[in-house]
């Protein structure tokens, strides 16, 4: 207000010196320019605390789950970070990333799983008995929506399916005994690759951790077949791998596309322990060759 009332003096005002004139309208426009000035900085300190708290609201976990767009939102974000390095296959990379390593389709998990692997060989040195057991806990998942436990087993032959055999001889859902109609059990035989599959599926509901034990036998030659395997058909969190073993035979242990090594915990003539701690994927695990 004085700086509006001396600057309006200097102009409309009657002055004997011209030098009282450009005072009174210097001191007016000092005074204005020092009030926008304020004004402005102020504005600039208001718009700061609220892109403060837009960012807050904006980032907040609170927030973020009540966004409809959060897998594009990431998409975008993700695509954003890395667009200047990989430009020709950035969406590829993302989608891979997605799919195998953040699976949103699904929140179950596999936890505390643990194999033991018993392999025999006959005394003609030529066919394999091997006993499997596993045992994990399917956790993460929500009692009120449906949990699919899949496994499958894969046999290779030479000349005949009947040069192989499979049975599952146990499988137990918190300490139930799953047989039946309540077991989706598929078999078939790929003649072009030579190969018998068995496949089991079985569908859970009402929990928010299932316990399973299964065990299981396969018979098959040596010379047709001597590496064994495991893939992970869900998220795995760490495993332990026990291999009893007749002493004639040596087992080579490698890692299937894991992010780390398995660690040989214990090492005897005839039993291997490996152990693996962190996070397997889908498709990762391990194998072992016989000899």
């Amino acid at each position: 207000m004085m700086g509006a009332i001396a600057l309006s003096y200097s102009i409309w005002g009657t002055f004997e010196n011209i030098l009282w004139k450009e005072t009174w309208g210097s001191f007016g426009k000092t005074i204005l320019a020092s009030g926008i000035f304020a004004s402005i900085l102020k504005l600039m300190q208001i718009s700061g605390v609220f892109k403060e708290e837009l960012e807050k609201l904006i980032f907040e976990p609170k927030f973020l789950k009540n966004r409809k767009d959060i897998p594009k939102y990431w998409d975008d974000l993700s695509q954003e970070l890395i667009k200047n390095r990989f430009p020709c296959i950035n969406k590829q990379l993302l989608a891979d990333v997605k799919e195998v390593y953040l699976p949103i389709d699904e929140s179950a998990y596999y936890d505390e799983q643990e194999h033991t692997i018993q392999i025999s060989l006959d005394i003609y040195g030529r066919n394999l008995e091997v006993k499997t057991t596993t045992s994990l806990v399917i956790t993460g998942a929500d009692k009120n929506e449906f949990v699919n436990y899949y496994f499958f087993n894969k046999l290779v032959f030479r000349e005949n399916p009947d040069e192989v055999n499979y049975a599952l001889q146990l499988l137990k859902v918190n300490d139930i005994l799953i047989a039946g109609a309540d077991l989706n059990h598929i078999n078939g035989i790929e003649l072009d690759e030579k190969r018998v599959i068995n496949e089991f599926n079985i569908i859970l509901k009402g929990f928010e951790k299932y316990r399973v034990e299964r065990s299981e036998i396969k018979k098959y030659c040596l010379e047709d077949s001597d590496t064994i395997c495991f893939e992970a058909t869900k998220l795995t969190n760490s495993l332990n791998v026990y291999i009893k073993h007749s002493r004639n035979l040596k087992i080579e242990f490698r890692k299937m596309g894991t992010l780390k090594e398995f660690k040989l915990k214990q090492n005897t003539p005839d039993f291997k322990r490996f152990e693996y701690k962190g996070i397997i994927y889908r498709h990762q695990g391990y194998f072992f060759q016989i000899k």
